[in-house]
């Protein structure tokens, strides 16, 4: 299989999105800009609470122009939202294209009691399993997905379902490609702040 890729090119420096840093990381980074690294949490936790935003409405305090600079020189994420389609039930489906330019789906799906959804993830972008069943497995295996850009998934998931009044209590990782075969990543994802490891996210399944 391919190697991840773990940085994301800009014009004259490489840097990884704020959704693949864990709080070791992002204190490296406030440490070398002369900022104590005890902020490296609460950005974190403002990152993860505004949805993969730094909203200045979370209730947390920072020093004057933290978040500014965090905006200007890191980039908040590593993909972004391609197409959206609505079915008639509410199922959403969602296309993310990576930095790559290659692209993944989410998909969200409405429970049918109101107030809650599931939330279907990918783990890799293709698959490598040769499933009959399974257009996937038609493009073979591309590469994992790093843990941020299954952070991105999931954000962009929960913010879709609170737009609609209901909350992203379960999530399944049957998206594109074989989780277990990106099992690091998906541990840490897990471990990291992005909440899917929340009380609020009850159930999360792999399959």
């Amino acid at each position: 299989m391919s190697a991840r890729p773990t940085s994301f090119e800009f014009p004259n420096f490489f840097v990884r999105a704020l959704s693949e840093l864990t709080i070791e990381a992002l204190q490296e980074h406030f440490v070398a800009w002369g900022v104590k690294p005890s902020h490296a949490a609460p950005v974190l936790r403002a990152y993860y609470r505004s949805g993969g935003g730094l909203s200045r409405q979370t209730g947390i305090l920072f020093p004057q122009g933290l978040l500014d600079r965090v905006e200007r020189e890191l980039p908040l994420s590593g993909s972004s939202l391609l197409v959206r389609q609505v079915s008639e039930d509410g199922t959403t489906k969602l296309l993310r294209q990576l930095h790559d330019k290659r692209t993944v789906e989410c998909v969200l799906m409405p429970d049918f009691r109101g107030g809650r959804a599931a939330g279907c993830i990918s783990s890799q972008v293709g698959c490598a399993m040769g499933c009959d069943f399974c257009a996937t497995t038609q493009t073979g295996f591309e590469r994992n997905l790093t843990s941020g850009e299954i952070v991105e998934q999931f954000l962009t998931l929960r913010s879709e379902a609170l737009a609609t009044g209901r909350r992203l209590q379960t999530l399944v990782f049957m998206g594109m490609g074989e989780p277990m075969l990106n099992y690091a990543d998906l541990i840490q994802t897990h471990d990291s702040n992005g909440g899917m490891n929340s009380p609020n996210t009850t159930r999360c399944c792999l399959s």
